[in-house]
């Protein structure tokens, strides 16, 4: 539901209930709480059963856009401190229908060279899909599609862009986030508790580990602006990184180059 904060919450309590007597209680009610000041987000979040993470949002343009990983921190991957509803789901996303669309804000205000645009948006795909949670996929984002220009006066119309309606199964973006989806399956990756990891300047590290503790994802990014190489030092002894993107092992230390990420399964060295 679009801008539920624009009503008092009241009304969304017995509204919901409404709709769920209704429909059946397994009905799924995804709320957008524009504001992410706990005190305003969590007097809603008791009628919803999610809401978009503002935060993340936020997070991702610090992080991608501007490459600055230090202001990035569990707050901003996790919503909200002390959600009022603790099974609320949040539902992480790059850009929605209010916003320009991460493609062309990418291109226009990254630090990066307009050509390195579209690296940067598979990084802030990788984090989209490796974060717990709901995951929000803009319709176009799978292939790329940018602000409509004939809508770059209006604030809130400019992402509504035509979509294209062709074989778009070959399209880079679009493969390269089938596989985020599939890893994101095969690995849980939704149900994951998520933890961030200190780690060298230009890059931002978290562990995605998982409920019994043994399991961890490591997710490197490399923001730098500056075309600077950077490495994670492995710390525990006798574990490896394999890179579930591209298949390396790395025994001590993993790099990664400017723009890029890499999402590493920790695992025992004989494995």
């Amino acid at each position: 539901m679009d801008a539920v904060n624009l009503i008092e919450p009241y009304h969304w309590a017995r509204f919901n209930q409404d709709i769920k007597n209704y429909a059946g209680r397994d009905f799924f009610i995804l709320g957008e709480i524009w504001d992410i000041s706990p005190f305003i987000f969590n007097q809603y979040t008791p009628y919803f059963d999610a809401a978009y993470d503002f935060s993340f949002f936020y997070a991702m343009q610090r992080e991608f856009i501007w490459g600055r990983p230090r202001q990035i921190s569990a707050f901003s991957f996790q919503g909200p401190i002390s959600l009022a509803n603790r099974a609320l789901i949040l539902a992480p996303f790059v850009d929605n229908h209010d916003t320009s669309r991460y493609a062309t804000v990418a291109g226009k205000y990254s630090r990066a060279a307009p050509e390195r645009a579209p690296l940067r948006a598979h990084q802030a795909q990788i984090s989209l899909l490796t974060t717990p949670g709901l995951p929000y996929l803009l319709y176009g984002t799978e292939i790329g599609l940018e602000d409509d220009p004939a809508m770059l006066d209006s604030i809130y119309d400019r992402g509504r862009s035509k979509m294209i309606f062709a074989n778009n199964n070959d399209h880079v973006t679009f493969k390269f986030i089938k596989r985020l989806i599939a890893l994101r399956k095969k690995y849980r990756l939704g149900r994951r508790r998520i933890s961030v990891v200190p780690t060298e300047p230009f890059l931002f590290a978290y562990e995605l580990i998982a409920a019994d503790e043994k399991e961890k994802i490591l997710v490197l990014h490399n923001v730098s602006h500056l075309r600077l190489p950077a490495s994670h030092k492995l710390i525990t002894p006798g574990l490896v990184a394999r890179d579930l993107l591209t298949g390396e092992k790395f025994a001590e230390e993993v790099p990664v180059m400017p723009d890029h990420s890499r999402i590493l399964l920790i695992e025992d060295s004989q494995s």
